[in-house]
């Protein structure tokens, strides 16, 4: 309990940084230039402190309750409709506090999607940097440092992803909900037939397509990002790092989330999916008979 309290205290640290961090940047940033930006209509500093502080903040733990009390049933409905040979069953998972893995690794792949989604986004060439940056940062940007490609810029970059961030919370809060819950389905074929029986939990159907996305189109950002760097602008790298390093911060934006979230499953979300369903009893070694 002990050293939950103490995880617990230093995720809190790194949210309060990253708060600081975005809040900083508006406020430093903003009070160079005054121009109006174009796809919010305010004045630069306003309009970062709404994108990339207030909007994150604000939307994550709307998303991170919202979408599973969603979509869940929805995709429970489409499964049983896919896999409508499986019996559907659950096994108790106590949630106890934060589980230090389990966060670090839902917070990678949290990254991971978050860049993702925000490279496809940009790269369907429906935002222009005339629309996200003010007229001092197109003219650093675009006129001064040459970077015309919207996807290497690292102000609409670093204002898209805060936006994207709170969107791929909610979107990786359906697999969490499905995994914590416990919920598993099963197979078992008839003595006719020539099959093995198949168990799993439902939450990897989910997950792989997710985790899946996320994990390749990163992947290809980075490269694209890095190739871009090199080739055409290998004296600015630094701009390659600076976008990166300004977009970790913005996992730690999920503390308080996630906490909301580790509520409502032991508070909701287990009773609600689960009831009705049978639960699974797990056995041991000794029990299975080959």
């Amino acid at each position: 309990m002990k050293r939950s309290i103490i995880f617990s205290s230093i995720l809190f640290l790194f949210y309060f940084f990253a708060l600081f961090n975005s809040i900083f940047g508006a406020f430093t940033q903003g009070s160079k230039a005054t121009s109006i930006v174009p796809i919010s209509n305010l004045e630069l500093q306003t309009h970062l402190l709404l994108f990339n502080s207030i909007l994150p903040n604000i939307l994550a733990p709307l998303f991170v309750i919202i979408f599973p009390l969603v979509f869940v049933p929805l995709f429970l409905y489409l499964k049983d409709k896919i896999w409508y040979k499986y019996e559907n069953t659950y096994i108790d998972i106590p949630i106890d506090g934060i589980d230090m893995k389990k966060f670090a690794k839902r917070a990678v792949y949290l990254f991971l999607l978050t860049m993702g989604l925000s490279a496809t986004i940009l790269n369907t060439n429906l935002i222009t940097a005339e629309q996200f940056l003010s007229l001092e940062q197109e003219n650093y940007w675009v006129l001064q440092q040459g970077i015309e490609e919207v996807l290497y810029i690292t102000d609409i970059f670093y204002t898209i992803s805060n936006i994207v961030f709170a969107f791929a919370l909610g979107l990786l809060a359906i697999g969490w909900t499905l995994e914590d819950c416990g919920l598993m389905h099963y197979y078992l074929p008839e003595k006719e037939e020539k099959e093995l029986y198949e168990i799993e939990p439902i939450y990897r159907k989910y997950q792989s397509i997710i985790k899946g996305y996320a994990g390749i189109s990163a992947i290809i950002y980075y490269i694209s990002a890095i190739a871009y760097y090199v080739i055409n602008r290998p004296n600015d790298l630094s701009n390659l790092f600076g976008m990166i390093g300004l977009s970790i911060p913005i996992v730690f934006t999920m503390v308080p989330s996630y906490f909301l979230y580790l509520k409502f499953i032991q508070g909701y979300f287990k009773k609600r999916l689960t009831k009705g369903k049978e639960e699974l009893r797990i056995i041991g070694e000794e029990e299975i008979k080959l």
